[in-house]
């Protein structure tokens, strides 16, 4: 057997915690749905990687939404005036509260001294193909500075927690699968993270991927992706529950 979709660092996490649950996304019998959150997140992560003009051609904030004359306010989103309205307009539609958090948001990562040094120079969005541990795989790097450090922008709710919730969601697994796919191997350097708080005060933080997470991670995806070799020559995905565990 051989995958039917290209490996990414997301299904390889997935992989990982159990194995027919990968086997269940590779054969399309997963739903897929995009929550609200994801389009504040994007939006953020493209004003701050690739600016205001480039912004406005792909989002709208507010716009000019049609007004119900009973309320006085705009329909709202699942009225059949807002549909109309909505086949109208080409961009993403953000409300002004939202327009007003993305851009705080990326105000405040521009204002971060190391955040803007990582960003000041580099490439947006790198969509990179190729094979990671002998298996197809794909990613889309968040930013690739121009020194080759490989950057992700996440939008949290809180920093003092951010920490933790890398360690709990396998950040370092995650740059480090970008970076062997981009780069054939794993340097243990040059890996980071930028995180912004979603409210106020929109506080940024940096992070750096420390030699030995970075190492860990590595060997982590290595035997992972071992693994899945043998689940394809032998068909056989576990959960890894299948056996008594003891308390």
């Amino acid at each position: 057997m051989e995958l039917t979709q290209p490996l990414t660092s997301k299904t390889l996490r997935m992989f990982r915690k159990c194995p027919q649950l990968f086997h269940r996304h590779q054969s399309g019998l997963l739903p897929h749905s995009e929550p609200k959150a994801y389009l504040i997140e994007n939006a953020t992560r493209y004003l701050i990687l690739k600016g205001r003009e480039a912004f406005d051609a792909k989002y709208v904030i507010g716009g000019d939404r049609p007004i119900n004359p009973k309320t006085g306010k705009p329909f709202g989103t699942e009225t059949k005036a807002y549909a109309e309205w909505r086949a109208t307009v080409e961009q993403e539609i953000l409300t002004e509260e939202e327009g007003l958090d993305v851009i705080n948001m990326a105000a405040s990562v521009h204002a971060h001294d190391t955040a803007a040094e990582l960003l000041s120079g580099g490439e947006a969005f790198k969509h990179i193909e190729g094979e990671v541990h002998g298996l197809p795989a794909t990613a889309l790097i968040h930013w690739l500075s121009w020194r080759g450090e490989i950057v992700e922008i996440d939008i949290i709710n809180d920093l003092e927690r951010f920490q933790q919730q890398a360690i709990d969601g396998d950040y370092a697994h995650r740059l480090e699968f970008q970076e062997r796919l981009l780069y054939g191997r794993n340097n243990s350097d040059g890996l980071y993270l930028i995180a912004v708080e979603r409210k106020e005060p929109y506080r940024c933080g940096v992070w750096e991927i420390g030699m030995h997470s970075a190492a860990d991670a590595s060997g982590d995806n290595h035997d992972a992706c071992e693994c899945i070799k043998d689940s394809l020559n032998s068909n056989n995905w576990p959960t890894y529950y299948e056996s008594v565990r003891t308390i």
